[in-house]
């Protein structure tokens, strides 16, 4: 696809997408007048000194076709950097997750930045995750009352027994709820107000035969 950007000077610039970089050549209009025919025509001359010569109402339809164009790159940019934007969050969430755990027992972290494998649910790997087993295993989670909420998904690990299982919350060492799994639902979406406390604790309630994963974190 070839972008021709013109400037009131009539000056511009042919610019294309080859191999994934952008790649331009300048170039000078000069108006033709065919008196006979009463047909304008431009002609192009690019930097090498080849030229080419259109009509004047292809030239003002490329001009047209040239502003779409830039409007599209525009729009396609801002997605970019909405996603980019997204990506970092996410990775600053996962982080400040893995942060606040400072203690707990009968569980074992997953995380991307030091490969240290990956948890499995529902047939599909986790490489940031929180695994919980054994009799009532915990995480503590020290939040400074810097949070207002904490997201995440639970799932029975691959492989495990399918027994249900149930999260018990804990803030600032007061119950603060319950979320019964499924253990045949690949995910629960969990969600707890944090607002105001400082500690948290995440608890797997029932017999050491449960596997649970945390995965897809989310702190706000």
């Amino acid at each position: 696809m070839i972008l021709c950007l013109f400037t009131k000077e009539e000056n511009g610039i042919i610019a294309g997408m080859v191999g994934g970089a952008w790649i331009t050549n300048t170039f000078n209009t000069n108006y033709n007048t065919n008196n006979n025919t009463n047909n304008n025509t431009i002609v192009i001359t690019g930097e090498s000194g080849g030229q080419e010569i259109i009509t004047a109402d292809d030239y003002e339809q490329i001009k047209k076709d040239n502003e779409e164009l830039v409007e599209d790159n525009e729009k396609l940019q801002a997605s970019l950097e909405s996603n980019q934007q997204r990506s970092i969050k996410m990775e600053t969430t996962k982080k400040d997750f893995f942060e606040a755990i400072y203690d707990g027992d009968g569980y074992e972290k997953y995380n991307s930045s030091n490969n240290t494998g990956e948890l499995k649910i529902g047939g599909k790997g986790y490489t940031d995750a929180i695994q919980l087993w054994g009799w009532t295993p915990f995480i503590l989670l020290n939040l400074d009352g810097e949070y207002q909420s904490v997201k995440f998904d639970a799932g029975r690990i691959d492989e495990s027994s399918i027994i249900d299982g149930m999260l018990r919350v804990y803030l600032n060492d007061n119950e603060s709820g319950e979320f019964t799994i499924d253990a045949e639902t690949p995910l629960t979406p969990i969600e707890i107000q944090v607002a105001g406390a400082t500690t948290m604790k995440i608890e797997l309630v029932g017999d050491g035969y449960k596997k649970y994963g945390l995965v897809n974190f989310e702190v706000q």
